[in-house]
């Protein structure tokens, strides 16, 4: 399937996280410049600059953007890692519209350093679900086993782990109803779930859908009719997966373009080009999944 992209914006670092925010201007970050920024459909601006690598984004019902940072890695190549001075352990952040920010989860991530936070949603309990794939530092064949982790946290101080996955966790969302959690895993070419119990807690992770061997699913989001439009930043491509939880269509962006992260307003997908270092969209004809709304809440 072809489906002709539109690049706005050329030269960034390393860009991901794209989230439309309710006057229509369009944040993203960038691991690599450090950088939360707006796109007001004319130019981009800084909005935040943060130590580490801002590496995935939501936004929240209290208005701030809240910022999945990996503490300071991204990718200069397939094969090679830039790390910052600044680097520190990775934490959840959230950056209000005037650029402050403060840190919500810093020094009690579950499990042992490095903490490496990728990608994070609200879900319907209000709570801020976010992935960590832990060591990236590690040969390819060893992280491809090693386990990584779900994690979620109130904003105020609680931090609990929802889940260990082997296979690099990665783009995360719910489902329409909220009942399932699902996680791309990047190096198994899959998407998982996880089922919400009565009681708040979450079933083992269990086979969502199988994407083509050759696609590495980062982030991803859902339409209004339980689509899910999946970049597959290894691949070159993005792949539509149907409510019935099947590959149907595969849209090539072109070698070394990268997509990592997606997200939908109304007859238009937002991509992030990561080693391309592009800002682009496409028509598709879909409505955006209202997402679950949370912000983070005062300790005590």
């Amino acid at each position: 399937m072809d489906v002709r992209h539109q690049v706005v914006l050329s030269g960034l670092g390393f860009p991901e996280g794209p989230v439309v925010l309710p006057d229509g201007r369009l944040a993203f970050v960038d691991l690599r410049t450090q950088q939360v920024n707006v796109w007001d459909g004319a130019r981009a601006s800084m909005l935040a600059r943060l130590p580490g690598s801002p590496n995935g984004a939501t936004l929240g019902s209290d208005g701030r953007i809240y910022v999945a940072n990996n503490g300071g890695l991204a990718p200069l190549s397939l094969e090679e890692l830039w790390v910052p001075d600044d680097a520190l352990d990775g934490r959840i952040q959230a950056v209000a519209l005037d650029g402050a920010w403060e840190d919500i989860a810093a020094d009690n991530l579950p499990g042992p350093e490095p903490h490496r936070p990728n990608d994070l949603c609200f879900g319907p309990d209000g709570w801020l679900y976010f992935t960590d794939p832990t060591n990236w530092e590690v040969l390819p064949d060893e992280r491809r086993y090693q386990a990584g982790r779900v994690c979620r946290t109130d904003g105020s101080g609680s931090i609990e782990l929802v889940a260990e996955i082997a296979g690099f966790p990665n783009g995360i969302g719910f489902a329409p109803g909220g009942d399932e959690l699902i996680v791309a895993l990047t190096l198994r070419h899959r998407l998982v779930s996880l089922t919400r119990r009565a009681d708040g807690s979450f079933g083992a992770p269990r086979p969502w859908c199988e994407l083509p061997s050759s696609i590495n699913p980062d982030g991803f989001c859902f339409d209004a009719s339980g689509a899910i439009y999946v970049a597959g930043s290894v691949g070159d491509a993005l792949v539509v997966v149907g409510p019935d939880r099947r590959v149907s269509a595969v849209i090539e962006t072109g070698a070394g373009s990268d997509p990592t992260n997606v997200c939908l307003e109304p007859g238009r997908l937002w991509i992030t080009f990561g080693l391309a270092g592009q800002l682009a969209w496409m028509p598709v004809d879909a409505e955006p999944l209202p997402l679950f709304a949370g912000h983070a809440r005062p300790a005590g």
